[in-house]
């Protein structure tokens, strides 16, 4: 039977941990937040560029860009955008079911493009070919980390090594 002392202890140690854990929970709470309110922001803008690029669509053809030319087959670039780290709940998770499901339902030729650790180490045990990762974005990545992944990707498009390209986040 534990000692007076000892039962002391774990209850001192219970205290701290409850402590340790409602920070952490205050700390999440705050950073859903700030993500929820800067998603809210950026959708007026997200939609005023939808309709911009549907109506750019709709007057302009292929003929007249390369990047606005529909293409039926080829090989596929998906773009799987997952987290470097864990503790996301469900949605590292989500996002890699979803791109095996794609990859096995629509057979042919497809090449990946990882964004994030955790797809990348996914992808990698299922075999699928990665033509590149990029890892380190973080929270808030700034326009000039996500240049190479633009570049790549549009230069795959224009050379025609891909017809289709996919972007599961």
């Amino acid at each position: 039977m534990p000692s007076q002392r000892e039962i002391r202890r774990r209850i001192a140690a219970v205290r701290n941990i409850k402590q340790i854990t409602r920070a952490m929970q205050f700390v999440a709470a705050s950073k859903l937040k700030r993500a929820q309110d800067s998603t809210l922001a950026a959708r007026p803008y997200s939609d005023k560029i939808d309709e911009v690029l549907a109506d750019l669509a709709s007057v302009l053809g292929g003929e007249d860009h390369p990047l606005l030319s529909q293409r039926e087959g080829g090989t596929r670039l998906m773009v799987l955008v997952t987290t470097d780290r864990g503790l996301a709940g469900p949605l590292n998770t989500n996002t890699i079911r979803f791109a095996a499901k794609e990859i096995t339902e629509h057979p042919g030729d497809v090449v990946l493009v990882t964004v994030g650790r955790k797809g990348r180490d996914a992808m990698r045990r299922v075999r699928v070919p990665i033509l590149a990762h990029f890892n380190g974005f973080g929270d808030r990545p700034v326009f000039s980390d996500v240049t190479p992944l633009a570049r790549l990707v549009v230069d795959e498009y224009l050379s025609g090594r891909v017809g289709i390209v996919d972007i599961v986040h």
